[in-house]
């Protein structure tokens, strides 16, 4: 093998390991630091982010969602929710045209969210786990 080929294998290798850690992502479900609602479980997020509840054990909760076409936004759908974007934007619309319900606040990044819940004590989001630090509390992790 000469220079150009190792070169090529090793680049080819070192992209392979990128997409393989960012499809295996976790994600982490926040809330304010001082949230006292207990633990919770995936069909309690599932709810709450198809507008079927607005409540984790009877504390009242306002989510908020990472933008469209997001990586993280990407894997909660598919891992949590089950359902794709385009699934999910029809879903809102039967909702929002039938006036059943509203979609969740959309906020740019997980700093963006991050800092909504740390002035919202009734917040919750998710973001990478890799994003997490003091400002909210971790509820439940959630792996591809």
């Amino acid at each position: 093998m000469n220079k150009l080929q190792k070169s090529l294998a090793a680049g080819a290798l070192t992209t392979a390991l990128v997409l393989a850690s960012s499809a295996n992502a976790e994600l982490a479900i926040v809330v304010n630091p001082d949230y006292s609602g207990g633990n919770i479980n995936m069909q309690d997020i599932r709810d709450l982010y198809q507008g079927k509840s607005k409540t984790l054990n009877d504390v009242q909760v306002k989510a908020v969602d990472q933008s469209s076409g997001s990586s993280a936004r990407k894997q909660f759908l598919s891992t949590v929710l089950e359902k794709s974007e385009s699934e999910m934007n029809r879903y809102w619309s039967r909702l929002i045209f039938s006036g059943k319900g509203r979609p969740p606040e959309v906020l740019d990044s997980a700093d963006a969210i991050k800092r909504w819940i740390a002035l919202n004590p009734e917040g919750i989001g998710y973001i990478d786990a890799d994003d997490v630090d003091d400002t909210v509390k971790v509820l439940l992790k959630v792996t591809q």
